[in-house]
Formats: C-alpha cells, sequence, structure tokens
C-alpha cells in the first residue's frame, strides 16, 4: 500500500507538471496568436498605405503628363510667335532696304 501511495503521489506531481506544462504552452500559443493578429494587422495597414501610394503615383504621372503636354503647346506657341517675330524683322528689314533704295 505504501508503494502505492508513493506511485500515486509521483503519478500526482507529474500531472501537475503536465498541467503546469501545459497552461505555460497556452499562454505562449495565446501570446503568439495576439502577436500574429497584431502583426497582420499591421500588414493590411502597410497594403493599404501602399495602395495609396501607388494612387497618388499615378495621379501624380498624369499631372505631370498633362503639365508636360501643357508646357509643350505653350513651347510651340512660343515658336510659332518666335518666327512671326523673324519673318516680321525680315519685312521691315527688306522694306528698309527698299526705301533706302529709293531715297538714293
Amino acid at each position: 500500500a505504501e508503494q502505492a501511495q508513493e506511485r500515486a503521489t509521483e503519478i500526482e506531481a507529474t500531472v501537475e507538471e503536465v498541467r503546469s506544462t501545459a497552461d505555460e504552452t497556452i499562454d505562449q500559443i495565446e501570446t503568439v496568436d495576439t502577436r500574429t493578429d497584431t502583426a497582420a494587422a499591421s500588414i493590411t495597414d502597410a497594403v493599404d498605405d501602399l495602395d495609396r501610394i501607388a494612387d497618388s503615383a499615378v495621379r501624380t504621372s498624369e499631372n505631370v503628363d498633362a503639365v508636360s503636354e501643357t508646357t509643350q503647346a505653350y513651347a510651340d506657341d512660343l515658336d510659332d510667335i518666335a518666327r512671326n517675330v523673324i519673318d516680321a524683322i525680315s519685312q521691315a528689314n527688306e522694306i528698309n532696304e527698299r526705301t533706302e533704295s529709293s531715297a538714293e
């Protein structure tokens, strides 16, 4: 009976140790689960931020394209104006030469 009592005490100690280890393991699993949820939320937030950045980059690119087109249109207009000014100067010089030739 004494051996049975010792064996029962050993079994109870082993069971208590297993329960303690199981409780610690459950606590660790819950901690990992919480951290995983937090990490998943952070990743989702980061992906959302990256989506917003990508959308902004597309809008910026479209705006740059529009500014580029407007700048090119202004450059073309200035080129036309410069040609007209050069033509006007050439015509004025030609008239001036004819006027000077007639005056002589």
